[in-house]
């Protein structure tokens, strides 16, 4: 009896594994707006430090999994950003902890990757002209908005100012 008993527990963990991988490669589906490998990451990362397999990380387990991934927040932002990704609940779900981390990639990255991309446009200088956008390529669209958004200096249009406003 004791080894049916054994067996049935081997089962139904191995059925609650399966049945948290099927619901988080459904969540995965639908937060496309990252990389395969973030992902994979992100998954690996959050199965690791789900230590009951229950598929939400508490407070403790998600600290932990920020720590691994090199994300270290002192203990005031740690409970905000908690008690916002888990929506009030005690714990964070699979889908909770993509979407944090995603968001959280994306902030790290957008504003150095928009000045890197205005740096190329303007080959280099501080600043650019109607010649360099229409040569990169920007829609009528595009150039109205730098037009109308960005310091018209001498030389062209300041992106570092406008950029140093919008991401301080």
């Amino acid at each position: 009896m004791d080894d049916l008993s054994f067996e049935m527990l081997l089962i139904t963990n191995q059925a609650t594994k399966l049945k948290n991988y099927i619901e988080n490669q459904i969540a995965s589906a639908e937060l496309a707006s990252c990389t395969p490998a973030q992902l994979q990451e992100f998954e690996e990362t959050f199965r690791h430090f789900d230590k009951n397999n229950n598929n939400s990380l508490s407070a403790p387990e998600f600290k932990q999994a920020l720590a691994a991934l090199g994300k270290d927040f002192d203990d005031e932002t740690f409970q905000k950003l908690f008690k916002e990704t888990a929506k009030g609940d005690e714990n964070i779900s699979f889908e909770e902890f993509v979407a944090f981390m995603v968001t959280l990639e994306q902030d790290r990255f957008t504003g150095t990757q928009i000045r890197e991309s205005f740096t190329t446009l303007a080959n280099g200088k501080a600043f650019m002209d109607d010649m360099d956008m229409r040569v990169g390529g920007l829609t009528e669209d595009d150039v109205a908005f730098v037009q109308n958004n960005m310091d018209k200096t001498d030389s062209g249009y300041d992106y570092n100012a406008y950029l140093n406003k919008m991401f301080p």
